[in-house]
Order: C-alpha cells, then structure tokens, then sequence
C-alpha cells in the first residue's frame, strides 16, 4: 500500500499536524480530531463552504466527462513539443499552417500560457526543488514541471479532475483541498505555481495569502494568464463578457477578478517581496493602445495606471523571509468532498442534492431582474435583454426555489427565438433531477409547461432544470427561451387560470377622439367591430366636426356611443377627456381598460385581446408596435424615451429577434395604448387645458411613471397609422415669416413653444428644468433670426459673434488630433502612414500625397507576384470599404521573404502621380456601392 507523506501537511481547522488513521483510507488531527478522508483515491483536507456552491455546480457540470478529459504524459509531452518548436520556428505562420486540426483552435492559447512560464522561469533551475502546483486541474502544468526535474505537489478543488490526475500522473502527489485555506505547513515549498488558475478561485487574495504562506524564503510564485479588470469596475463588465461564454453557461465557474485582488495581499508585506509584474494583453495603455505583448511594470509606479485598466496578469513574486502571518482556518465547513462524490451518478443528482444546501441569495431569485447575476448564468441562463419578457438559455436552465405552502404548480411558458437558429427539438423539465415532462418547442409559439410541487414540503428548496433536447454546438444553436414563471393553486386551479385568460370579464372601452375625416373614423370603428375581444365598447368623441361625423355615425352605428362638446370645438386632448370622462362614470367593473385610438389607424383583429393579455401579464399600461401605412416594414414606434439632459424624444426604431416586449419605455403615445382604468383613477384624466392638442399624451404617460405604474409596448401586434395625416411637423431650413410663426406657436405644430414650456415646467428634473428654458428660447429666437428672411441681416453677426468659439474649438480639436498622431507614431512607428485618418486635417492632404500608400486593385498587387489572400491574412494588407479594393497595413517588410515584391508594391502603392488617380477611381467606386446598398 502506497503510503501517503504528510510531513508538510496540517489540519485545516485548528493548523496542528495531521497522522493516518484505520488503514490509510483516512487522517484525523492530533489536537481537534478532525478527520479527513480520502477522496477517489487522494486526500482530501477541508469541507466545502456555502460560497464553494458555485464551484459545486461547475464540478457537477463536469461529471459527464468523468475517465474521458484525455490529459496523458504523452499528450502533455507532444504539446510540449510542438509549443517549442512553435517557439523556434523562424517561419512561424507556415508552422501555424501545419498544426493538427484538432490543437488548432487551441495552439495560440497554449502558446501564450507556455511563452509566460517559460519567461517568468528563465533563470530557475527547478530540478529537485519542491514544488506546489495550485489548481493543478487534470495535471497538464503539473507534468510539465515535474518533466523539469521538480518534485510536483497538486492540490485540486475538484475530487473528478484530481482523480483523473492521479490516474495519469501517479508520479506527481495529489492533495485535494482548496487555495484559501491550503492544507500545507508554512514554507514547505520551494516554488509555487498557478497557471491560468486564479481568476477560477473565488478569493484571489485569500489564495496568494496562502500561496506565499507556504513558499520558503527565497522561494518563488508564479502566476500565469489571469485576467483582470479595473479595480473600481462593478460585475457588469463580468456579466457581459460571460453572457456569450458556452462553458460558463454549463457551469465553469470562470472570473475576471478586479486588478485589486492581485494585488492587495502583495502591498500587505511589501518589504518581503520582490515583485515582477507582468501583463500579456493591456487595453488602453497610456499613449500606447492596447499591448499584446509581455511588457514588466513598476508595480509601485505603475499599478494606479493599471488599477484603471483591463487585460491579463502574470507575477513573479520572491519571498525574502519567512511569511509574517498565521495560517487561515477552515471553520464553516457545510460538506465534505467525501458526501459530495457519492453523489455524482448524474449531474442532474449532484445538483438536486445541493439544493436543499443552497444559501438563501441563490433562492427563488427574480425571473427578470435588471441585470442577471453570475449565478445564474452557471445556471445555463443569458443576461435578461432590454425590451426582452424572456430569458434565454444555452442547453439547460436551472432554478432553485422555495416550495410554498400553498399555490403547488410551478407553470412556465417555452419557445425558441424566433430568428430559427436554434435546432433545440424538445426541452425535458426536470424537478429534483427526475423526469417530469417533455415539451416539443419551436419559435412559433409558446408552450405551456405545468411542474406539480405539491409533493415537495413546504419551504424545502427544490431544483427545477430545463434541458434542451436536440441543437447545436453554438450559443444560438443550442437556445431555447422562457417566460411567464409563475407559482398557481393546483391543477384546478390551472383549468381556472386558463379559463379566465379566456373568459373576457373587463370590459375595454375603445375612445377614439375625431374631428372631421368621417372616412377615417368609419373604417377604425369596423376594425374594432371585427376585434375578437368581445366585451368592447366603442366611445367616438367629436370634437366640433362640421362633416357630418356626429348624425352619421349615430345612424350607421347605433350602438357606438358619440359624444360632442356643448359649445366649442375641441381639440385632441379635450375630446380625449371628454371620453375618458365618460369611461369614469360608466364603468363599474375594477378591472376595466381604455383604449386610446386615433381614427386614421388599422389592427388586427385580435390586437385589443392581445394588448389586454399583455397588459395582465405585466400589470402595466400597453402600447402596440407601429408601423407606416406606406411601408409596413418601416417601424415608426417601438417605443418612446425622454432624456431630460438634451431635451429630445428619442424612439425606437428597431425590434431584435427574440423581442416581444419592451418594459422600460418613457411615455407611450395617444394612438392604440391601452391602459387598466384603475391607473387613469389614480392619476387623473389627461390635463386639456394645460395642453389642449400636442403633449397633452407624454404630459398624462408621465404621470403614471411618477406614480411607479408600468409602460411597455407589445411587439406581439401592430398598428399601422397613416403617419402623413398628422399636423405640423418641425421643419429645418429656411422659410417664410408666417410658416415659422405658425411652426412655433400653432396649435397644430409638434413643436410649440408654449406647449413644450409647460410639459418642462411640470416633469422636467429640477437640474434641467431651467437649461430646457433657455434652450427654448433659444430655438425661438434662432428660428426667427437664421431661418426667415432677416437671416441676410442675422446671419454675419451670428458669425461674428461665434468665431472666437468656433475658432477655439478647431484649434482644441486639431490639438487632439496631434496627440492621438504622436501615441500613433509611438506605437506604430512609420506604420501610421498606413491610417490616413490618423493624420490630422490640416496637415492631411500633404502628408498623403508626399509619404502616405495609396488605394491598389488586385491586378496590381498580382503584377509584382504577390497573392493579395495571402497578405489579407498575414496583415500586411487590408481590405477598404470597397471589396475589389486593398490598402497597405505596413511599410515595413524587413526580413520578410518577399520584401523586395514588397517594396515593389510599396512604391507602387506610394506613387503621387498614380496615387491620385487611383485615389479618385477608389472614392467613385466606393459611391457606387453606397448607392447599391
């Protein structure tokens, strides 16, 4: 029987020593009698706490890949190899031709992580020294330094890659165990390595605590190809980057640890510590641009500049004596590595038995949140997406929730994105890793999915898991999306639900205010006679027609009610009210809506049960996508947005695959909105008399954000509205006195003055209330002094008066222009004369014509025997805007094989006289293709 050496290990809980006991199956402490076991055949010393959970899962993610992860001494031994040769190759994108297939996609990412210790070890001869390999994983570095003559110690957190480690390297001493509490002695060892290895940890500085703890004086960590990101950055940057990860989504517990954590147990005990570090990628570098190469900084001179940056890390740390602190203790251990692998028959078990273990923040947390967490995302689920009212999955989703004492089915809604790349055929739900319901799914409609729960005692923690069946490899491939989540009584409970959903008990009063154009209001009222919502009452508020509108529509259609003001004409926002008004008093219902049409629009036929659907659904007001009566492809509205500090109404244009609701908008406008009565009660009728036309819709809608009601728009319906009926609409350029009066202060105009001065004065922040004003003014004033006839008189006193600013901000932008000229050159070196937006304007030209390559065909690359493929690949060429078009990338070729082809290219390429013409046939190319498109 082997006999395991524990004269440098210590009991992890109180740091006494350790000794066998019962037949070497397992160790107990000399002082507390703690115990530890061996694991699938190494020791494992430590429990697993409540913030190891995340890495549980990624262990659990693995466990499909158990005795089959094909990491061998003579697979680490080949890539050592073919890295080196790699390395001493002068030719090395031929050597990159002729790499095997399947290390291709691989090779420059070992290359990387190889040229890195390779560097950082050029001076240290590791034979016979007595070295730690932290997150060891399945022994790939592990074998590499123990092929360097080290005696190689790997510790590993997870007990599937450690015993698949011990299986290939039983020449190398496994431990399991974890990096913030590491089971070792002080200065055990001589060298401690870590590559690509710290950013998986979930305490980096806990973990280089740890690291040096154990190193000897003199002794050495290494750390490799960790990426950081700003010290001040929050975990959005994480969250986006892993939102597209395919491993990160099935469980590998990946990070990219703020610049801080690499540093703050380094500045702990600065005097002991000689520090050499090193970035391989640095984004932003001052006046450099991004590195993508080894460059050493000057930790103290350089790490507040590197606090603020992104990239990836690598250290060399010498320990000039012994480490001054004690040993960190494990207390709050919650599970043994022991427990956990005899639950790894399934992934799908491992993590039903986690469940109940689950800290209370990884619990029944919010379906759609504002951001997503990490955790979800180990959990198979995307960031939640603006405008979106489902969240995706790659493969498989999970939940943990909380079962509640009533309401006992757990009911979701299933599809797939509807752009039709996903080949997920079916998704099988799972609650606590069994069976119970397969659901075929497509991106035509959704699927209803009922889990009974009723089993589970209430507030025990479950697991329910969605996995796609079918797909692809890719990210869209393997996408199946849900939505709707949702606990309900029971199943009868269910039929109910259903039933009501069908059963149309609110009555939708549809208000459509009018004022002449009895052709319009004609045809919008046989749309909603033809809606299948059938509680539906249909209001015609006449504003003061003269057509005829108010006898006519009584005649031809008794059952709609017509109202009409007593006295005087209104306009679109007293008829609005008026009808409103009317709602108010003849409804009885609580559960009641208006529908605020425009007569001049066309709808589906079930666009009100939609909207009411929807509107139930989110429990907000809803508006409709709105498209152009001339083009139903161009999207007029997909929703409307206010920013206060510009003062402009911007709105959406687009909808994105996969987008059936937008929840986040400003306002929503008076054409096809629907909104539940109650919201109208709480808020008050639309204001006419503040805004009698224009406004008087984003004025009634900003009220019920201030109120904290909800707006959205429904992409699962349109309205088509005939955009060119509308009133005045804001123009530009020069025009009459009388057309620029009426543009400011009509009442029909999108642009009035005293419209927009009210509706500022009354939701406008207070921070931008007056600069709004002044901006206002300003218009009005610019309006009638540049755009009207005076402008012959105005305009050269505006010139006069703005040249000293205009001035000001050519030489300010000329000035930047030059500084990005100098860190180009910098960077670059004569390269820059390749990037003629590079060279600022005032000196442009010249620079072009006397040093600058100019554009080249394909036939002239040819001429001088040169592939333009070819050089398109190697970057020494790039493709403009123009396909059948190149540019030089580079003027310099020294030592390339075919410089003097080059430089025959090059000086083709630089000819002023053929520059010129070349130049000229480029740009009229390039308008030809602008105007195809």
């Amino acid at each position: 029987m082997h006999t395991f050496d524990l004269s440098d290990i210590r009991c992890v809980a109180c740091n006494s020593d350790i000794v066998p006991a019962g037949e070497g199956e397992s160790f107990v402490c000399n002082d507390c009698a703690r115990t530890y076991q061996k694991v699938l055949g190494l020791p494992f010393f430590g429990k697993y706490e409540d913030e190891d959970l995340l890495g549980l899962i990624e262990i659990a993610a693995n466990i499909g890949n158990r005795d089959s992860f094909g990491i061998t001494p003579s697979a680490v031994e080949e890539w050592e190899a073919l890295l080196l040769a790699y390395d001493q190759a002068t030719d090395k994108d031929a050597f990159l031709r002729e790499v095997p297939p399947e290390k291709a996609p691989y090779f420059m990412n070992r290359y990387g992580e190889w040229s890195e210790v390779s560097y950082l070890t050029r001076d240290i001869s590791l034979a016979g020294l007595k070295v730690l390999d932290v997150g060891a994983g399945l022994g790939f570095d592990s074998h590499r330094l123990s092929l360097l003559g080290a005696h190689v110690t790997a510790l590993e957190f997870s007990p599937l890659l450690a015993e698949s480690g011990l299986k290939n390297f039983p020449h190398i001493r496994w431990v399991g165990g974890f990096s913030h509490c590491l089971p070792f002695q002080n200065a055990s060892f001589d060298a401690v390595f870590c590559n690509a290895a710290l950013h998986h940890m979930r305490d980096v500085p806990a973990a280089i605590f740890e690291a040096l703890r154990v190193l000897r004086p003199n002794g050495i960590l290494i750390t490799t190809c960790d990426s950081f990101r700003p010290s001040a950055s929050g975990d959005d940057l994480e969250l986006e980057i892993f939102d597209r990860d395919p491993a990160v989504l099935l469980g590998v517990n990946e990070g990219i640890p703020r610049f801080s954590d690499f540093i703050s147990t380094l500045e702990r005990h600065a005097e002991i510590l000689d520090v050499e570090l090193l970035t391989h990628v640095l984004y932003d570098a001052p006046d450099i641009g991004t590195i993508t190469h080894l460059k050493h900084w000057n930790l103290e001179k350089d790490g507040p500049m590197l606090a603020r940056r992104s990239g990836s890390i690598a250290m060399r740390v010498r320990l000039k004596d012994v480490w001054p602190d004690p040993a960190r203790v494990q207390m709050n251990g919650v599970l043994s590595a022991h427990e956990y692998v005899s639950w790894m028959s399934s992934a799908s078990n491992a993590v039903r038995k986690l469940a109940p273990m689950m800290p209370q923040k990884y619990v029944n947390l919010p379906f759609f949140a504002d951001k997503g967490s990490k955790f979800e995302l180990l959990n198979g689920w995307r960031r939640p997406q603006k405008y979106h009212h489902a969240r995706t999955a790659y493969r498989r989703g999970r939940w943990f929730m909380q079962s509640p004492s009533e309401r006992p089915i757990l009911a979701f809604d299933i599809s797939l994105p509807r752009d039709g790349s996903s080949g997920v055929e079916a998704v099988k739900v799972m609650l606590n890793g069994a069976a119970v319901g397969d659901y075929p799914v497509s991106n035509k409609n959704w699927v209803s999915a009922k889990v009974d729960i009723a089993a589970i005692p209430s507030g025990d923690v479950f697991s329910i898991e969605l996995e796609g069946i079918g797909g692809g490899a890719s990210i869209e491939e393997a996408a199946f999306v849900v939505r709707n989540r949702r606990l309900i009584s029971n199943t009868s409970g269910l039929d109910v639900e259903n039933k009501c959903r069908n059963c149309q008990n609110s009555t939708v009063y549809a208000v459509i205010p009018v004022f002449n154009r009895l052709h319009f209001t004609r045809e919008c009222i046989r749309y909603l006679k033809e809606q299948t919502y059938i509680p539906l009452k249909i209001i015609v508020a006449d504003g003061g027609s003269t057509d005829g509108t108010r006898d006519i529509i009584r005649a031809e259609f008794p059952d709609v009610v017509v109202l009409s003001p007593a006295d005087a004409e209104l306009w679109w926002s007293g008829s609005m009210a008026m009808g409103i008004d009317y709602v108010l008093r003849d409804s009885s219902g609580v559960d009641d809506y208006v529908l605020m049409m425009n007569n001049d629009t066309q709808f589906p036929a079930d666009y009100v049960e939609t909207l009411v659907a929807v509107s139930k659904l989110h429990d907000a007001a809803v508006g409709a996508l709105i498209v152009d009566s001339r083009d139903a492809t161009r999207v007029l509205d997909a929703g409307e947005y206010i920013d206060w500090a510009t003062y402009t109404f911007s709105v959406k244009h687009s909808v994105d695959d996969g987008e059936r609701f937008c929840d986040d908008v400003d306002v929503l406008p008076g054409r096809g909105s629907l909104i539940p009565l109650r919201m109208i009660r709480a808020v008050g009728n639309i204001d006419a008399s503040m805004l009698p036309h224009y406004l008087a819709d984003y004025e009634f809608f900003c009220r019920f954000k201030e109120q904290g009601f909800r707006l959205g728009v429904s992409y699962e319906t349109q309205i088509v509205a005939h955009i060119e009926e509308t009133g005045i609409i804001p123009t530009s350029g020069s025009s009459a006195f009388r057309a620029i009066w009426h543009e400011i202060f009509s009442r029909r105009s999108m642009s009035n003055f005293l419209d927009h001065w009210r509706f500022v004065t009354r939701h406008a922040p207070k921070e931008y209330r007056n600069h709004i004003r002044f901006r206002l003014v300003k218009r009005v004033i610019a309006d009638f002094t540049l755009r009207t006839p005076a402008r012959w008189f105005f305009f050269p006193i505006y010139l006069l008066l703005t040249s000293p600013w205009r001035t000001w901000a050519v030489v300010k932008g000329q000035k930047r222009a030059f500084s990005r000229l100098a860190a180009a050159i910098r960077r670059d070196g004569a390269d820059v004369v390749c990037q003629p937006k590079l060279i600022p304007g005032i000196i442009r030209l010249p620079v072009y014509l006397a040093v600058a390559p100019g554009p080249l065909k394909r036939e002239h690359i040819e001429e001088h025997g040169l592939v333009a493929d070819e050089l398109l690949r190697r970057g020494i060429l790039r493709q403009t805007r123009c396909h059948e078009w190149y540019a030089l990338n580079t003027v310099n070729f020294g030592g390339d094989a075919a410089s003097t082809e080059l430089e025959g290219l090059r000086r083709k390429a630089w000819n002023p006289v053929a520059k010129v013409g070349r130049t000229f046939s480029w740009y009229m190319a390039m308008r030809k293709t602008r105007v195809a498109k």
